[in-house]
């Protein structure tokens, strides 16, 4: 929907679900001037652009409420209108989640970043030109900013340490639909060549991955049996072979992923949350609730954010046996992405980031939470 704004024509995306961050971004794209209207299709959003204004932050403020949606504003509308408005910026209470990634690598492209107490102001004076920019850590949504900024930058732009993620992957389909010129090469790096303009798009979005392991999670915790339509193995392969070892059966068809308990006890595992193509952070939170359904104890360590077990409190209310270890199961490992370091059993590789963890233990033997 963002990515509509780089347009110089309308753009048609299907197969848009209605959820509050969809909402989100036409309120937002709506008071920046887009005309958002349904198209002859449920799920069909017909986004013009030809009228981009300024908007007034306080609208901005309005419409994006707790989400840190509008980050993904700033390059398309630096284009369009040589500056944007950001507000403070909220977004889920997982941790950590700061925009320095965004920020810095839109100085990068030339932009100006002014901090006012009602939020940042970011201008680009002289235009945009190609940069040179490796992230510190894969983020999608740096990835993203950098995808929409590029495409229509002076010059050539080489990101690496780029995450990789299907969506990263769908939104280049669609730059590339719309005129782009990107490369994505070996090792995290992705390669975009600036082009002068760029037309609308007619595309179909991906289908959610989160959703499908949290309906796939569900069936387990629940003895259930559920059809996911849309999702496709290629994407889930990583959540598909956990899944397995737990005990989980499923299904491939052309159209989705029948998901099921088959009826024996579920086993423990141990999983470590990574970019992808590793275990989805977003992935370990509904599996975990199913763990409370297996026979033994199961430990996650979680290394992206540093508050992702929050959610543990409650299932702890509901009788769940879990342990959150912040500190780490044995003293003084190396550290991860998330908050404090710690070191995994000797039988374990050692963890793959380099920034702080937390670790959680699920014991349950059948548990009925």
């Amino acid at each position: 929907m963002v990515a509509s704004l780089l347009g110089e024509t309308s753009s048609l995306l299907r197969g848009v679900p209605d959820i509050s961050d969809v909402r989100v971004v036409r309120g937002l794209l709506e008071v920046h001037g887009v005309k958002v209207t349904e198209g002859a299709e449920p799920g069909d959003l017909i986004l013009d652009p030809t009228n981009v204004v300024t908007a007034h932050m306080a609208d901005i403020d309005a419409h994006a409420g707790s989400s840190r949606i509008p980050i993904l504003f700033c390059g398309p509308l630096l284009h369009q209108l040589g500056e944007a408005f950001i507000p403070d910026l909220g977004g889920c209470r997982i941790g950590d989640r700061p925009i320095d990634f965004h920020l810095d690598a839109l100085r990068r492209f030339g932009a100006v970043v002014d901090k006012l107490p009602s939020g940042i102001r970011i201008t680009a004076p002289n235009g945009l030109h190609g940069a040179d920019i490796e992230l510190p850590y894969p983020s999608v949504g740096a990835t993203e900013q950098v995808l929409l900024t590029a495409t229509r930058a002076k010059g050539i732009t080489e990101l690496r340490n780029a995450a990789i993620e299907p969506e990263i992957m769908d939104l280049i389909a669609i730059l590339q639909k719309m005129g782009a010129i990107i490369s994505v090469e070996p090792n995290r790096v992705i390669l975009i060549e600036g082009v002068d303009k760029l037309e609308g798009y007619t595309h179909r979005g991906i289908f959610d991955r989160n959703e499908a392991a949290s309906w796939a999670s569900a069936a387990l915790a629940t003895g259930g049996d559920v059809f996911v339509g849309g999702a496709k193995q290629e994407h889930m392969m990583t959540f598909l072979n956990v899944f397995r070892k737990v005990g989980g059966k499923f299904d491939i068809y052309e159209d989705g992923i029948r998901f099921y308990h088959p009826g024996c006890d579920l086993k423990p595992v141990v999983i470590e949350t990574d970019v992808h193509p590793g275990f989805m952070t977003d992935w370990q939170q509904p599996l975990v609730i199913a763990l409370t359904q297996a026979h033994g104890t199961s430990i996650v360590h979680e290394t992206v954010y540093e508050n992702r077990f929050g959610f543990t409190d409650a299932l702890i209310e509901m009788g769940a046996d879990i342990t959150v270890h912040k500190d780490g199961l044995i003293e003084g490992s190396a550290a991860c992405r998330a908050a404090t370091s710690s070191r995994p059993p000797s039988s374990w590789a050692p963890p793959r980031c380099t920034a702080p963890t937390s670790w959680c233990r699920i014991s349950a033997a059948g548990s009925h939470t």
